[in-house]
């Protein structure tokens, strides 16, 4: 689809607005090598006044990519998603409830998760639980935190943000 159609309709009822209110959700992944595409976001979004419209996902944190130049304020939501737990890696992700931390739950979970050798505890810890190299032993570790992390902590450097 062309984003010219944006521009071809002043009114918030026709246009770029009606045409994204038809195709959503519109998922754009790794939002931050498009990110000249915020200003026409933020313009569907504000004509369309419907939440969901929009899927934007990326390898590096909102607040820190370069080149944002419109503010998405009051129109986004913000997720951090964590790494796969062992239980999702092993396949078991939908048929276990999520983890409370209590004494009960605790000494219920403590012989089902099966048996972990210490170093298959370390080889876990070490490789880490993104997807890409939780899922595939095939992943190369350093070559993937080097290329995949490098961009997230230049620019969190670059910006003297904390973590």
């Amino acid at each position: 689809m062309t984003l010219t159609i944006l521009s071809s309709s002043s009114s918030g009822q026709g246009g770029a607005g009606a045409v994204y209110a038809a195709l959503s959700p519109v998922l754009i992944d790794e939002m931050q090598y498009a990110a000249d595409l915020l200003p026409y976001i933020k313009l569907a979004s504000d004509r369309a006044q419907r939440p969901g419209l929009f899927w934007l996902t990326g390898s590096q944190q909102f607040h820190l990519m370069q080149g944002v130049s419109e503010s998405l304020a009051g129109r986004v939501a913000v997720l951090h998603l964590l790494g796969l737990s062992r239980r999702e890696r092993l396949g078991q992700g939908r048929e276990i409830r999520p983890f409370l931390p209590t004494p009960a739950e605790i000494q219920q979970r403590m012989g089902a998760g099966g048996k972990l050798t210490l170093r298959e505890l370390y080889r876990l810890i070490w490789r880490g639980a993104l997807p890409a190299i939780a899922l595939d032993d095939a992943v190369e570790r350093d070559l993937f935190y080097g290329s995949a992390c490098k961009p997230a902590c230049s620019a969190t450097c670059a910006t003297g943000a904390r973590r």
